[in-house]
């Protein structure tokens, strides 16, 4: 990590620095925290890939955003007001 640190010309935190180690972010959690900021980003639009580090052309927002069955319009969920439902699903 200090080697790391050196060649960055970004500062390099460690869960443990920013004390999120304490907040139960350990070793186990890390990755699902890590997918979570990664499927936080495509919801945003975000770009959640660089092409330095996959080779692509560009940045791009990877990943697939879709809603649970209940949110789909063809469920008929009475919940969503109508102007606020998506579309219908109308298969491939």
């Amino acid at each position: 990590m200090h080697e790391l640190a050196a060649r960055l010309p970004v500062p390099l935190w460690t869960f443990e620095d920013l004390g999120w180690t304490a907040q139960g972010l350990t070793d186990t959690t890390r990755e699902a925290a890590a997918f979570a900021f990664l499927g936080y980003a495509r919801a945003q639009g975000w770009s959640n890939t660089l092409p330095h580090t996959t080779g692509a052309r560009h940045a791009v927002s990877g990943g697939k955003h879709l809603l649970p069955h209940l949110f789909r319009s063809d469920q008929h969920d009475h919940r969503i007001p109508p102007d606020r439902r998506p579309p219908a699903h109308r298969g491939l």
